[in-house]
């Protein structure tokens, strides 16, 4: 596959069904993220951090809709899992 068909079947998911991502289909992202490059190839410097806790993503919610002034909107579109992306401050 050719990378400007890659880039032209991607897409920003905004509304979910409901149904649960299975174990094998959250691998498969967290092996995406993995193999991504990073710059200098400084792979110690970042960390992806899955959260599926739904009080912990009802908080993320309330204050990123409280951060970007979207009070009642669904910043995270009803996602049951988070993968964040965490990078360590480091000097040049």
């Amino acid at each position: 596959m050719e990378l400007s068909e890659v880039l032209s079947l991607r897409h920003a998911q905004r509304a979910y069904t409901g149904e649960k991502i299975s174990r094998d289909q959250l691998e498969a992202i967290l092996q995406a993220g993995e193999l991504a490059p990073v710059a200098l190839g400084k792979f110690e410097n970042y960390h992806l951090t899955v959260i599926e806790d739904p009080e912990i993503l009802n908080s993320i919610e309330s204050a990123t809709a409280t951060l970007f002034h979207r009070h009642g909107g669904k910043m995270l579109y009803g996602a049951d899992v988070r993968v964040g992306f965490r990078s360590r401050r480091t000097k040049c």
